[in-house]
């Protein structure tokens, strides 16, 4: 858990659980304002609700649910810094995901932010690519970008740090990108599972920490 990938493969987990965590599911795949409030999300929370159930779910438990998330990914010194202790100082790990921010502390506004490229590992991000590719091997840019579980949505991804992250892939020769004649998409050159790009993430790691004891 002290790995970074490692919180990024449990919120991939997290964000594209539709039936199990759905407030978290509608916040990352549904949801498409960038900056929000409060009401923003509750409002917006609520007809997905109705429109998949056909009657409100109750205000308290969808403001519960915001007030959940936002405390998920967004620590606690920055919420409200004047009463954190040092002592009482336990912060969700997910805060350490840069994909979620304060826009204004006095308005209550917030925004979802792009995580830094360098922070996502390219076996993570394959890995995600690979459920949702359901045993196809090419797969298009924008469905990567723009479908529900994919690593666009569930990473708050804009295009130049997809593609960013796509091309240290296609480094490590596990994928290739094809942007010619209006193609845009990326053949994946192994028969890979997500355990299999889970494993080999883990992998890594292992191979790093070997290099640095030397």
């Amino acid at each position: 858990i002290e790995e970074l990938g490692t919180l990024y493969l449990l919120q991939y987990r997290l964000a594209s659980q539709e039936e199990l965590a759905a407030s978290w599911y509608y916040f990352y795949n549904v949801f498409n304002m960038t900056e929000f409030n409060r009401n923003d999300f509750v409002a917006g929370l609520n007809g997905y609700v109705i429109d998949a159930n056909g009657k409100s779910a109750a205000m308290r438990s969808l403001t519960d649910d915001f007030n959940c998330i936002i405390g998920t990914y967004v620590p606690r010194y920055k919420t409200d810094p004047g009463k954190v202790s040092p002592e009482n100082n336990i912060d969700c790990p997910f805060g350490e995901l840069g994909l979620v921010d304060i826009l204004n502390r006095r308005k209550k506004t917030y925004k979802k932010s792009v995580p830094a490229s360098d922070m996502l590992n390219p076996y993570v991000i394959l890995a995600v690519i690979v459920k949702n590719a359901d045993g196809r091997r090419e797969i298009s840019l924008n469905e990567l970008l723009t479908a529900p579980k994919n690593i666009g949505k569930v990473y708050n991804l804009d295009s130049i740090t997809m593609l960013d992250v796509l091309y240290r892939i296609e480094k490590l020769g596990l994928i290739k990108i094809n942007r010619t004649a209006g193609l845009d998409v990326i053949t994946i050159q192994e028969e890979l599972d997500f355990y299999d790009c889970v494993e080999r993430f883990y992998a890594s790691i292992d191979e790093q920490g070997q290099e640095n004891e030397r």
